[in-house]
Parts: structure tokens; sequence; C-alpha cells
């Protein structure tokens, strides 16, 4: 029987990706923080699953999601993320981020790119493709990072695999869908984080349709 696996910690925002060095990626562990600031209320955000479809009310779009993955307000990021999403094991996580901006998907993955090595330790670039999802520009950036964990107060570097999907929206801003897993669990993975972007369905239209008096 295979043991449990860490829990992948989230990662940074986008824009503070493309500007500052990233204190999540840091292999220094950070001092003990004040009280005031350990009882922080975490971020909580618009989201749900019911029924196997997961609704974004801030990104006002629904995926379709395997059977038991969750809603997971822990690891949203708390400048740009609307959403956030984790397997039945914990093995796998989904960050999702709106990034406003008017530039392409295609070029906000060159600019995460040419940042990767100042912004992943160990960054490796594995692969950048494009396709259409509901009709919107995506690109795919999938590469490999480390990141230092602590077990038993020993420290350890663990090996991931992040899969950004960059998808348009609308031409004001990108929606970031990042799923990160174990590098070991990544080839097993990666069709069940293809299936569930793909499944992008926009709710738009009927959300913001002005309501009937």
């Amino acid at each position: 029987m295979r043991s449990a696996l860490i829990p992948v910690a989230p990662l940074m925002a986008i824009s503070l990706a493309l500007a500052i060095p990233v204190h999540s990626q840091q292999s220094a562990q950070p001092s003990a923080p004040p009280q005031a600031e350990t009882e922080k209320p975490k971020m909580v955000v618009g989201q749900s699953i019911s029924g196997g479809v997961y609704r974004s009310g801030a990104g006002h779009f629904t995926l379709t999601v395997p059977a038991g993955w969750r809603t997971n307000d822990d690891i949203v990021e708390p400048k740009l993320g609307i959403g956030g999403l984790s397997s039945p094991d914990n093995e796998a996580q989904l960050e999702i981020q709106q990034f406003p901006t008017e530039e392409s998907p295609a070029t906000l993955a060159k600019k995460v790119d040419a940042k990767g090595d100042k912004l992943f330790r160990g960054y490796r670039k594995l692969s950048e493709t494009e396709l259409q999802v509901a009709g919107r520009h995506c690109v795919i950036l999938t590469f490999e990072w480390v990141q230092e964990r602590q077990v038993a107060g020993a420290p350890f570097d663990m090996k991931l695999v992040s899969r950004f999907f960059l998808v348009s929206n609308d031409g004001f801003s990108v929606f970031v869908f990042n799923f990160v897993t174990p590098e070991a669990l990544f080839d097993d993975r990666q069709a069940e984080f293809d299936k569930i972007l793909k499944s992008f369905n926009s709710t738009a239209k009927e959300d913001l349709a002005p309501k009937p008096k």
C-alpha cells in the first residue's frame, strides 16, 4: 500500500511571480510568525461542488471534477486567487487565479518561463502547447521544480510538477489553472488534469444577466 504523500503547498500570485522573488519557494524555513499573524482568517472565496460540478462564483465558470475532489480555501492565493481544489488523497492540488491583463496567454507563459529559474528552485521546462478550450485560447506550460519540505523535523527536497493552463478571458484577464503534484505521480495524473480543464464552461452570461424584477 502506497504511503500518503505530503499535501503540496500553494504557489504564488502570478503578478508577484513576474515582479519579485517568490518567498514560498525559498529553501530557508521562516521563523515562527507572531501570534496575531497566525490568527489571520484563511482566504474564503465563492466556490462550491455539487454533483461533480465545480462552480466558481468569482470566475463565472464551471468544471467537471472527479468524485472525491473538494474545494480547499486553505490553498487559495490571497492576492489574485479565486479558487482551490484538492484531490481525495491530497496528492494533487488545483490553484485558480485570475490575472488582470490584456496580454495573451502565450505572452504570459513566455514571461513565466523566462523567469522560471529565478522563481522556482530547480525549474526545468517540460513542454509548452496550445489548444482551444470552450472557444478560448489556452496555453499549457508544464515544468518541474523543487520545494524543500520538513518531515519529522528533517528537511528534504520534494520534486514537483506544475501544469499551468493559461486561458484567455475576453481579452481583459487570463485564468491561470495551476495543477501541481509530486513528480512521481505526474504521468498518472496528467490525463485527469487535462480532462478537468477541458470541461471548462463559462457561466458569465447567465450569472451576469440582469435579473427579472
